[in-house]
């Protein structure tokens, strides 16, 4: 990571809002329950030395939905799958013929699994897979006097825990033939399903958002203090001297970055972009070892400050309501993950994936910045933060979780972005997507 003297490094990682396979029960997701009744004796309570010799069983149930039931002796684990049917075209010597592949996917929506102790048979943990994405499910474990005890359950986002050890008023062989919406209803207090129903549409303004700013990348030269001002005129932060810029070509530092995107969102509302003195404005006051000696050198608070009122200023322009940033409910605290957030600080880049999951999957039509929090331990310790940055997390096609992240007019992917800043942290702001997004 760059530590840069009396200038700033702004990344903006963008958001794509939820869809249709977020958080919640897709309409057309497959259910196991019916075909699970039929399993107890031959798959779910059978010795594991037998169920190793088992072949894979192919059963439906009454809708016609297809499963396949198979032991993974490895995992000691029974797996209900549901079917997918792709469509193919054929070219033939008869010609073009419409038919049919069919797979089964470990993971996804509608996928049951049931973990066993290889000794004695008894459930070790079940899961439901109901997110289009493996590494988001809900998980039941025995509770603390057993298996035959009522269970507790956690909900799973990327390794995290967004609800953990929730004690419920069933056991593990309930479990057997409960079938998802069954479980939402039970839990539906206790753990973080999203209300509603999500389409693909929500999307829509974020993922126009995250293009256009692609097609822009090559047009960027990375200059630090390189801003454009209300009128579109290049103005550099700190006095530095303008520079020289290629013809064709824009000079963009990290805050000029996320300023770019958001005037490209208020211009059409205002007429302009936004003024560059009200963005430097203190929004807080960081307090460490030698912050004062640090600050005569370092921006220890230019990205956060950047961050916080280009939100504000983005929710003033659009609502027409001048906030000020206490008041303007820019801030990202998602409920679930509270005891992850670290007041004045923000969280831990590293557990970022799931919190974005959730935030996206709650939030819709939102995109978010945020200010990178690095400690620095040489010469002396104090806390700077000198990077800022932005994301747009959405979910494709197949429901799988993916964000775009964008720094210094260059593009990354979240995982890039996290081993990047593995140790760092961040504070998040919220700004609306619109589809009517035209930066200069």
């Amino acid at each position: 990571m760059r530590l840069l003297k009396k200038t700033s490094v702004c990344i903006f990682l963008f958001v794509l809002a939820a869809s249709c396979f977020a958080v919640t029960l897709h309409t057309d997701m497959p259910e196991s329950a019916s075909v699970r009744r039929k399993l107890i004796d031959s798959w779910f309570t059978e010795n594991t030395a037998v169920l190793a010799e088992k072949e894979p069983e192919i059963i439906s149930n009454e809708a016609g939905e297809v499963f396949r039931v198979s032991y993974d002796d490895e995992t000691c684990s029974v797996t209900v799958v549901p079917q997918k049917r792709t469509p193919l075209l054929l070219v033939t010597d008869d010609g073009v013929v419409e038919t049919y592949q069919e797979s089964y996917t470990p993971g996804a929506a509608g996928t049951w699994v049931l973990f066993l102790d290889r000794m004695t048979g008894n459930p070790l943990s079940i899961r439901y897979f109901f997110a289009g994405d493996s590494d988001v499910y809900v998980q039941f474990r025995p509770g603390s006097k057993g298996y035959a005890t009522k269970s507790v359950v956690d909900f799973v986002v990327y390794g995290a825990y967004a609800a953990h050890n929730v004690v419920t008023g069933i056991t593990m062989e309930q479990l057997f033939t409960m079938s998802l919406e069954d479980v939402v209803t039970l839990t539906e207090h206790s753990l973080p399903w999203i209300d509603g129903k999500f389409f693909p549409e929500f999307c829509e303004s974020n993922m126009q958002m995250s293009a256009v700013i692609q097609e822009h990348l090559d047009d960027f030269v990375y200059v630090e203090n390189a801003v454009y001002d209300e009128y579109g005129n290049l103005t550099m932060l700190k006095n530095a001297p303008l520079p020289d810029v290629p013809d064709g070509k824009r000079a963009i530092s990290g805050p000029g970055f996320l300023k770019w995107i958001v005037d490209g969102l208020v211009r059409p509302v205002s007429g302009s972009g936004l003024r560059v003195n009200p963005l430097l404005q203190p929004t807080t006051t960081i307090v460490s070892a030698d912050s004062n000696t640090a600050s005569d050198e370092y921006d220890t608070t230019l990205a956060l400050d950047w961050t916080h009122n280009l939100a504000t200023a983005a929710v003033s322009v659009i609502t027409g309501i001048t906030y000020s940033y206490e008041e303007s409910g820019v801030n990202v605290h998602p409920e679930q993950f509270s005891a992850k957030y670290t007041e004045n600080a923000g969280y831990l880049i590293k557990e970022l994936k799931p919190i974005l999951y959730l935030i996206s999957a709650n939030e819709t039509g939102y995109f978010y910045l945020g200010a990178v929090r690095h400690q620095v331990k040489t010469p002396s310790q104090f806390v700077t933060y000198n990077e800022c940055v932005a994301f747009f997390p959405y979910f494709n096609a197949n429901g799988v979780f993916e964000t775009d992240v964008f720094a210094d007019g260059r593009m990354y992917t979240l995982d890039e972005y996290i081993e990047e800043h593995a140790e760092d942290m961040i504070q998040l702001t919220r700004i609306n997507a619109s589809l009517q997004f035209f930066p200069d």
